[in-house]
């Protein structure tokens, strides 16, 4: 599972190829925007769950929201403890629209409550003629045509959206982690599952020098990975990034991202040699 983020198309498809060569992937599920637009713009329900409880909003309607009000709330212009605001309650059949949800701040949502009805004309007034800006999202969709179409060579495609996975996130109550969500994603129920999952980040090595790349000291490469041991027993597992073959030296980058400098080699054990892309 690939969770595309902001990392440039290329570099998913060039990890991709190299996992095929290890594993065989069944199918792929990519997030691809930020929100749904055709539940915008079709009225497209996808969850019936959302009118179960009184304060469920679809994610892709809430998310749209928070996007048309610029992230802030437009009562005193604050950026903090934003929340989604109906501005016909329910209880009088308001509708969940973005026509009809209006971003205010936790102070000022507060301030609302048993004031809905004549607070309508006021609300209404501020977002009428606001109009949801979705040239970027498009302008994502059409940068990604390329991904999804190399990916389907790969293998069968479903896209997904960043409002779908938080909806299905709260739906199933599971906090909001990097794996979780690419489980999510995949329409998987982590608790119902009953799985447990690490996080691992993937990125491509550079590219090493014609001397870095010659270069071996005692056994050991840049690039390695390896796990040093201190007398007291301490361990620190990481990546090899520089040798110094005179004193028998290296540098190491931790999966933590400390940087340890000028460790000896003599308490060094090679784990694994990665030659294009590292887990960390």
């Amino acid at each position: 599972m690939i969770r595309h983020t902001e990392i440039q198309c290329t570099i998913i498809l060039r990890v991709v190829n190299k996992i095929t060569k290890w594993i065989k992937i069944d199918s792929i599920y990519l997030e691809n925007v930020l929100i749904d637009i055709r539940v915008l713009t079709e009225g497209r329900r996808l969850y019936k769950w959302q009118y179960q409880k009184s304060n469920r909003l679809d994610n892709n309607i809430r998310i749209a929201a928070l996007m048309r009000d610029n992230f802030t709330c437009v009562d005193c212009g604050s950026k903090e403890t934003l929340q989604e605001h109906h501005i016909k309650p329910r209880r009088a059949k308001g509708a969940d629209s973005i026509h009809n949800v209006v971003t205010l701040c936790k102070s000022c949502h507060t301030k609302t409550f048993g004031r809905e009805i004549e607070l309508i004309d006021q609300d209404l007034a501020i977002i009428k003629g606001r109009k949801l800006n979705l040239s970027d999202a498009l302008h994502v969709m059409q940068g990604k045509k390329n991904l999804q179409t190399e990916l389907k060579k790969i293998a069968p495609l479903y896209l997904t959206t960043g409002g779908d996975t938080a909806n299905h996130r709260n739906d199933w109550d599971i906090e909001k982690t990097h794996s979780n969500d690419a489980l999510v994603i995949c329409n998987v129920d982590i608790k119902k599952n009953n799985i447990d999952i690490k996080d691992w980040q993937i990125s491509p090595l550079r590219k090493k020098s014609k001397g870095d790349a010659e270069l071996i000291v005692k056994g050991f490469k840049h690039r390695d990975y390896v796990k040093y041991t201190k007398k007291n027993g301490t361990e620190y597992i990481g990546y090899i990034t520089a040798l110094y073959p005179s004193k028998n030296q290296f540098n190491m980058t931790r999966t933590n991202g400390e940087i340890l400098k000028r460790y000896g080699l003599k308490s060094l054990k090679l784990l694994s040699r990665p030659k294009c892309i590292r887990w960390i």
